[in-house]
């Protein structure tokens, strides 16, 4: 048996998280808010267990199977209740911890210790580990797909099989909410710069052509299922329009009806003001230092996997205070 020293801090982390998560879920968990969550995944996810896959309308809940599907097993196996409705946000809480670990295996163990306990421990990311909403689901999916683009470019030349996991994981994100659009400037930024140095030429290929399969199928399906393969499209339109139209609940994040200067301090300080208010900026602050010991060219062109993460970063930033939610307007993500 090992002894204390022996132990890896890493795996240490990762099982005093579980725990901590086991007693959060036990003992702080106070409800749910009562729409997305109840009306939106647990709704969607009885009719799953119900035998009533891909049920379609035109709320765009429906179409969010990746979190459903989780949502709708774990009905299945052990009813619906408060565990059962935890278990898909706890399983992709634990599964992104042990992809952070193994993905930090080159470096010492108390640096991994430490990124994992930013991550699981950081306020949203934590609050969302036992609750009905697909938005960790998301960023596992996103850490996948990063994860995959590294493997391929800096440790195993597989080019057809990763490109295989990264559509497959693209595509995963996709039916579990359509925010992972929100970061594809990143995905296509790297696919031009191989494409500039001419490299990762077979990856790429399989990666495009996989894409336009995968969408091809996806929506045939929506056709064959709605008998309109634009239908999702439509009902997320549609639910953009009864959010954030004038007078209604999330009318304050429309910035096409409110004055510049909302917009302006929308995109400039009120973002940063967030990440401070909710504690993310701790773990985006001490990404700093990375940041900035790269050279320019290293961060627009990334050689090593350093280069490669801390570009990733800035791209993510970037895009997380900037991108639009809305091909319409200018919307960027509500902070709220």
């Amino acid at each position: 048996m090992p002894t204390l020293r022996q132990l890896d801090p890493r795996w240490v982390v990762v099982l005093v998280l579980g725990v901590l998560w086991a007693i959060h879920h036990s003992y702080g968990h106070f409800g749910h808010f009562g729409f997305d969550d109840i009306m939106g995944y647990g709704f969607y996810g009885k009719k799953w267990a119900d035998g009533q896959l891909f049920f379609l309308n035109e709320d765009f809940f429906s179409y969010r199977w990746g979190f459903i599907s989780l949502t709708g097993l774990s009905y299945a196996l052990f009813g619906v209740n408060d565990h059962s409705s935890a278990l898909g946000a706890g399983l992709v809480y634990g599964l992104t911890l042990w992809v952070i670990a193994r993905l930090l295996k080159r470096e010492t163990p108390w640096v991994g210790a430490v990124a994992l306990l930013l991550y699981g421990l950081d306020y949203w990311t934590f609050y969302y580990a036992d609750k009905l909403m697909p938005d960790t689901a998301v960023a596992l999916c996103v850490l996948l797909a990063f994860a995959l683009i590294a493997r391929q470019r800096y440790q195993v030349d597989r080019p057809f099989w990763h490109a295989v996991g990264l559509v497959a994981v693209l595509f995963w994100g996709y039916v579990t909410k359509q925010s992972i659009l929100l970061l594809f400037p990143i995905f296509g930024y790297l696919f031009l710069t191989d494409v500039f140095r001419r490299k990762q030429g077979r990856f790429w290929t399989y990666t495009v052509l996989g894409c336009v399969l995968m969408g091809g199928l996806y929506l045939w399906g929506i056709g064959y299922l709605t008998g309109n393969p634009l239908m999702r499209f439509e009902a997320v339109n549609q639910g953009l329009e009864d959010n954030l139209g004038a007078g209604r609940s999330f009318a304050f994040c429309n910035y096409a009806i409110q004055p510049w200067s909302a917009l302006w301090y929308r995109i400039g300080p009120e973002m940063p003001l967030q990440f401070l208010a909710s504690g993310m900026a701790l773990s985006l602050g001490l990404a700093l230092p990375a940041v900035f010991t790269q050279r320019g060219k290293a961060l627009l062109l990334p050689e090593d996997p350093k280069a490669y993460w801390t570009s990733v970063l800035v791209g993510a930033a970037l895009s997380a205070n900037f991108m639009t939610t809305s091909y319409k307007a200018y919307l960027p993500i509500c902070p709220d």
